[in-house]
């Protein structure tokens, strides 16, 4: 059996157990992390040192999942939380909210939000961008795929604009045995 290679860095700073981790996609220097305490932290890669933390989400929900941006967008940091929401965030205004000197925790106030009614801890989808002919807006928008509140849906989400854009739902039966879309 192959042994794993030893860390280059241990990054410690959360007082509970992560969640979820994400790099920007630019910016490598800068690393996201979620916890179940529902804090955000924005490390500083370089100096090897939380840069700013917020609580983005109630004690007793947490942050579930989170990516940079969607639909190619590179500003804008997306979470999802175990109390059925999704957040959006300048990661600007994430970054320089602490940088009076030392570390502080602040609510961050996100450019947008909306409730899904979903309270799993299945972990939203985001559409990468890039993709498709040019015909279909969700390569440009960010769009975001969740479960629905009944459990065999698939919900999609225009996260800048806060409105649900589909619901997959999946074949029903038909009288005859065969299945429709």
């Amino acid at each position: 059996m192959v042994k794993a290679p030893d860390p280059t860095t241990v990054l410690r700073d959360h007082q509970k157990s992560v969640q979820a981790i994400c790099f920007h996609n630019e910016r490598k220097s800068l690393l996201f992390s979620g916890d179940v305490d529902g804090k955000l932290k924005v490390w500083n890669l370089e100096k090897r040192r939380v840069q700013c933390e917020h609580r983005v989400y109630p004690k007793d929900s947490g942050l579930v999942s989170m990516c940079v941006g969607g639909g190619g967008e590179t500003n804008t940091l997306l979470t999802q939380g175990r109390d059925g929401s999704v957040k959006i965030w300048d990661i600007e205004r994430l970054g320089s909210c602490c940088q009076g000197g030392e570390e502080e925790e602040e609510e961050a106030k996100p450019l947008a939000g909306f409730a899904t009614g979903c309270y799993n801890f299945c972990r939203f989808s985001t559409d990468k961008g890039g993709g498709g002919s040019g015909d279909e807006d969700c390569t440009s928008k960010n769009m975001v795929s969740i479960p629905g509140s009944d459990a065999c849906t698939v919900e999609v989400w225009d996260a800048l604009q806060c409105v649900k854009a589909a619901e997959i739902k999946p074949p029903q039966p038909v009288e005859g045995g065969e299945n429709t879309r």
